[in-house]
């Protein structure tokens, strides 16, 4: 699924899931083609890429109980030091946490190599064309996001209006241009003459923890090292062994 986060479950222009079906067992068991196989296998075919960060998580067999989910850390910004310096944080715990004995699969989702467009408003010209930067701000949110209106009853039901830009003109960033809002003097005023499009780069989401900035979470397997069991004699004590 592109634009799809598997990490995260959110939308993303940089992101992808794919979902790989394996062939029925009768196939793969004359091979050796187990799951543990072919997820190590895939590892060492997606490490070569050195402009994406691929990350291979087994389905759980009980959906919340899957390896990809044993431990979750916070990685907050208490002191308003940007999105930046808490991407670089994060991605030091990671590396302390891979280094780490015992633990496997730590990664990060947060980023801030998202391709994003910065609108730059020309504040001097929209205060010369009698534009309220409130008006402009929400003709922009609503054109191509959407805004509430109302609910109205008709034919035994209830409908919601919804205020939105068709999909063909919300499309492309150069759609802004297109967009007008009303000035002071009940004029129509274009955007293009009062705002630049510049492209940048900067965090796809940034959720928050305990009200601050926070990376969005650490995740790995504290199970690394399992044990399995050994057949004992009645009333003997057996000691695990490591797999």
């Amino acid at each position: 699924m592109a634009g799809v986060s598997g990490a995260t479950s959110t939308a993303g222009n940089n992101q992808g899931t794919i979902t790989p079906v394996f062939a029925p067992w009768s196939e793969r068991l004359p091979r050796g083609d187990t799951a543990a196989r072919i997820m190590r296998e895939l590892r060492r075919r997606l490490s070569v890429l050195e402009e994406a960060s691929v990350l291979v998580i087994p389905s759980p067999a009980v959906p919340g109980l899957g390896t990809g989910g044993g431990f979750a850390l916070r990685l907050e910004d208490r002191t308003g030091r940007g999105t930046a310096v808490l991407a670089v944080a994060a991605d030091t715990l990671v590396a302390a946490l891979a280094r780490t004995p015992g633990l496997a699969g730590a990664y990060s989702p947060f980023k801030v190599d998202a391709p994003l467009v910065a609108v730059d408003i020309d504040r001097s010209r929209i205060e010369m064309l009698g534009v309220p930067v409130a008006r402009l701000s929400q003709s922009i949110e609503t054109l191509l996001g959407s805004s509430y209106v109302n609910d109205f009853t008709a034919f035994g039901r209830n409908w919601r209006v919804v205020a939105q830009a068709s999909p063909g003109f919300r499309r492309l960033p150069t759609d802004l241009a297109r967009i007008y809002t009303r000035n002071a003097q009940d004029q129509m005023v274009p955007l293009a003459n009062v705002m630049t499009l510049r492209d940048t780069t900067g965090a796809q989401r940034v959720p928050r923890y305990n009200l601050y900035p926070a990376a969005g979470g650490c995740w790995g397997d504290p199970a690394r090292h399992r044990f399995r069991r050994r057949h004992c004699h009645r009333g003997k004590r057996c000691a695990p062994a490591s797999a």
